[in-house]
């Protein structure tokens, strides 16, 4: 599957909307970082759509970018770089899985 296929069947649903949405959004303890997440489910229609592509894309962004030759997203979510939020995501989780598994998409078609 696309990248995008992985990110709105496995990665938002999973992951994203599930642990990282709680906190990366307006008004939530996260809306000071940088990346800031929109709720697809509090929107209609094409707005919805535009939400998922405005998450991929700052996942994407976060995937790509190498904390000493490890994806900053990876990094963050398991709780190094001074993550607010500690290891929301366990080393070895599905959730972890999934996170790596994108990452390693993200690379392969930069």
């Amino acid at each position: 599957p696309s990248l995008d296929d992985y990110f709105t069947k496995e990665v938002w649903p999973k992951v994203g909307s599930v642990l990282c949405l709680q906190c990366h959004k307006k008004g939530g303890d996260a809306e000071e970082s940088k990346l800031i997440l929109l709720d697809p489910k509090k929107l209609q229609g094409h707005a919805q759509d535009e939400a998922i592509v405005k998450n991929r894309d700052a996942f994407i962004k976060l995937a790509a970018v190498k904390v000493k030759d490890q994806s900053r997203l990876l990094v963050k979510a398991t709780g190094g770089l001074k993550h607010g939020g500690e290891d929301v995501v366990k080393p070895d989780s599905k959730g972890h899985q999934i996170l790596a598994e994108f990452v390693r998409r993200v690379n392969a078609t930069a």
